[in-house]
């Protein structure tokens, strides 16, 4: 009797189980209705699953449409509407690079979004590649490109204020062949490359372009105090020293303005130190 019912839950959970994963697999292919110029609708994941970032790719005759909630990996407070998280991007393969606007306070940014996707069926895995570059205390320029493979000539050109990542998704949804298979996690790398990470990069960054408008407006208020109080108190001795005030002012001002370059610089150099160091040789593994 006890053997009778445990066979009778076990096929009462097995049944809810998969008709579970068909609801799920129905109820998101039916996005694929919405879209009736598209044949198939695949949906892929982020493989590593420490980013909650997920898309969705629309197939027909080679080409392809790209679906995503955008992020600003690292500048999750600027540009809403652009990529907050909440806001859902799309780019064809035949669109070459959109461009949009995005405003942070004064400042207009740029995003630019690519799709060089051409599939026919879902490929078992697709690239995100994610790049800025920047300006002192100017605009950031956001790349977002979509690939088959991970391609190193899709990359920004490296330099002190240029950032890259890449992102490899694994699919998990084939609406057209009914593959609803959770993604293989890959075991974690044993390197102890990108030990620096661009978060940190970015948040120090955040920080720096604050201190960059702030200094010279702190500078030009300084250099004004002096040069009054000595030509007020009407003494050539006051005059000399605002002089000499001045001019090491300036000299720090340059410093502080060229700080962040030096950092970016210094975690450049970490990073590349440590790209082929295992976790034992870091200390990581304590």
């Amino acid at each position: 009797m006890k053997k009778k019912i445990i066979l009778i839950i076990t096929l009462i959970i097995t049944v809810f189980l998969i008709n579970s994963s068909i609801t799920y697999a129905d109820g998101f292919c039916d996005k694929l209705e919405e879209k009736h110029e598209y044949t198939n609708l695949c949906q892929y994941t982020y493989i590593d699953g420490t980013l909650p970032m997920t898309a969705n790719l629309y197939i027909k005759n080679g080409e392809t449409m790209i679906e995503w909630k955008c992020d600003n990996r690292g500048y999750e407070d600027f540009s809403e509407g652009v990529c907050d998280e909440k806001t859902t991007q799309t780019i064809k393969s035949t669109e070459g690079e959109k461009e949009l606007d995005g405003k942070r306070g004064i400042i207009t940014d740029k995003y630019y979004f690519s799709n060089y996707i051409s599939a026919s069926s879902c490929p078992a895995y697709i690239y995100n590649y994610f790049g800025t570059k920047s300006k002192f205390g100017g605009s950031i320029y956001h790349y977002y490109k979509w690939l088959p493979t991970k391609d190193d000539s899709y990359e920004l050109k490296d330099n002190l204020l240029t950032t890259s990542k890449w992102f490899k998704l694994e699919l998990k949804t084939d609406c057209k062949n009914g593959n609803t298979e959770e993604p293989i996690i890959e075991p974690k790398p044993t390197t102890c490359e990108g030990l620096i990470s661009d978060n940190l990069r970015e948040l120090i960054n955040k920080a720096m372009t604050y201190i960059r408008i702030a200094v010279p407006i702190l500078l030009i208020g300084l250099i004004i105090v002096d040069f009054a109080t000595a030509i007020f108190a009407e003494s050539d001795d006051k005059m000399k020293k605002a002089q000499s005030k001045v001019i090491k002012r300036i000299i720090i001002a340059i410093v502080i303005f060229f700080v962040p370059t030096l950092i970016n610089l210094l975690f450049n150099i970490v990073n590349d130190v440590w790209v082929d160091a295992h976790y034992e040789i870091c200390g990581l593994d304590k």
